[in-house]
């Protein structure tokens, strides 16, 4: 099958942005995600992409020329078809109908579905672009590695509305939120075992506050204070079991943190 979205009113290209948020390319390159992909690790390895730079582009960013090329080679579809909607349609997705739909993508739904419209409890209809999409990264996996956020270890994915992000962590970089699992009771009371943690990335200049680090190749969640002798102090909650201890201001150069925690999750 082969079609030439051009046909479409071109006013559809307005009105998806208006409806969604959403420029029309993004809606195409979700619309290959749920169809041919299904997750976006999947979307990554095929298009040998880190998957945080990909999310990154799902999450609104536009990509280089050189991404936009290898998305279009591991979706098979045109560099044009996905840059600018133009071009021969896809044969394994389906076709439009209408120019509200020219994009396979139905505006007022974040499902991969034509036509199905999902609403929030008060009945209103959700937009995807409504939400922030968070990896979640298996920092355990990370020991022994001079980073602490590899995209190789990424396990899952969380969704956040953007206006509860916006409200409940003021000032937090919202394309360098990531998630992590708390193992163990070093931070406990205040972070136990298997909490789930948001952690702003971008946010790195100490502030006597708790952040995910990496020293010597062993990846922490710890407070952390800076001394006046240049020394910084690693701090756990739970000292009784998990003394304090100091990085010497020449090892200091050792340590990568890895970004602040903004807030936790924890089941009863």
């Amino acid at each position: 099958m082969s079609m030439d979205v051009e046909k479409y009113n071109k006013s559809a290209y307005l009105d998806s942005q208006e409806k969604t948020g959403r420029s029309p390319f993004h809606l195409r390159l979700s619309l290959l995600l749920g169809k041919k992909f299904k997750s976006v690790r999947a979307f990554a390895l095929a298009a040998h992409l880190s998957q945080t730079g990909l999310q990154r582009i799902f999450n609104g960013g536009e990509p280089t020329l050189s991404t936009l090329v290898a998305l279009a080679q591991a979706a098979d579809v045109s560099v044009e078809w996905l840059a600018t909607g133009r071009g021969a349609w896809p044969s394994y997705l389906p076709a439009p109908t209408e120019p509200a739909t020219a994009y396979g993508v139905h505006e007022e739904t974040p499902s991969y579905e034509t036509g199905k419209i999902i609403t929030d409890t008060f009945g209103q209809p959700v937009k995807i672009s409504n939400f922030v999409f968070i990896p979640i990264y298996n920092i355990r996996a990370s020991a022994g590695h001079n980073g602490v956020w590899d995209s190789e270890q990424i396990v899952d994915t969380l969704a956040f509305r953007r206006d509860w992000i916006k409200a409940s962590l003021d000032g937090a970089h919202t394309e360098s939120l990531v998630a992590a699992m708390v193992s163990g009771d070093s931070m406990e009371p205040t972070l136990r075992h298997r909490d789930k943690i948001l952690v702003d990335r971008s946010d790195t200049a100490l502030s006597d506050d708790i952040y995910v680090l990496n020293l010597d190749g062993s990846v922490y969640v710890r407070r952390l204070q800076r001394l006046p002798d240049g020394c910084i102090s690693v701090i756990s909650d739970n000292q009784a079991t998990f003394p304090a201890f100091k990085i010497p201001a020449d090892r200091v150069s050792n340590l990568v943190i890895g970004g602040r925690v903004r807030a936790f999750i924890r089941t009863i």
